[in-house]
């Protein structure tokens, strides 16, 4: 699960946003679940960079109806790879609707300690992400979710549930491609598994997700 992350001004980001065609994304330390962040995805303009809420299935917070929540039954900030052709929330995001999350570092916690997880060559994470336009009573807004891998092993001292999947740069333009649906191509990526040389740092900070319920 990857359930927090953020964005610095670090070279790296600057990089990354640059081998996309957008503009970097402004700084934000504390990305949470139903946060919003800013994604790339590509239109008929080219590539664009817009702003999204982080869970897929949102709703208005019902005592207070002009702010947005993450639909509070189940996670869908993170989309695992495996059911991305099983289950029908995932499916057509998958086929049409693929994004980029530009990410400095992401967080997981074990046991109650926190861990910070960047790339080790100081370049940025290329998450690769699911959006929809989605209806909140009045407002119509977009929400993205973060595709995660099956537990690996040169990392399961840390989280032996999931690992979030990363693009390489040779990857960026068939994934954000809406028009030609590549399952095979995108499958052979996921089995690669890890693929990014990692720094992993603990982190002094007393927190824990809470619990949610899979969907589907």
């Amino acid at each position: 699960m990857c359930g927090r992350f953020n964005i610095t001004d670090h070279p790296g980001v600057y990089d990354l946003c640059q081998a996309l065609g957008v503009p970097a994304p402004a700084p934000n330390f504390n990305v949470s679940p139903g946060s919003l962040a800013e994604l790339v995805l590509n239109s008929p303009k080219g590539n664009q960079k817009q702003l999204g809420y982080w869970s897929l299935l949102l709703e208005a917070h019902p005592s207070k109806p002009k702010q947005i929540r993450p639909n509070p039954n189940y996670k869908t900030f993170n989309a695992q790879s495996r059911r991305l052709m099983e289950s029908q929330l995932w499916q057509q995001p998958y086929k049409a609707q693929r994004c980029i999350v530009p990410v400095s570092g992401f967080y997981e916690w074990n046991q109650g300690q926190c861990h910070y997880i960047t790339p080790a060559n100081g370049e940025a994470f290329a998450m690769a992400g699911l959006y929809q336009q989605t209806q909140v009573g009045a407002q119509q807004v977009l929400s993205f979710s973060i595709i995660t891998l099956p537990p690996q092993a040169q990392f399961c001292h840390i989280h032996d549930k999931s690992y979030p999947f990363a693009l390489l740069p040779q990857e960026y333009a068939t994934w954000l491609d809406k028009d030609e649906f590549r399952p095979d191509t995108y499958e052979s990526w996921m089995h690669g598994g890890i693929r990014q040389a990692i720094d992993i740092a603990k982190v002094n900070a007393p927190y824990q997700p809470s619990a949610q319920r899979d969907l589907f």
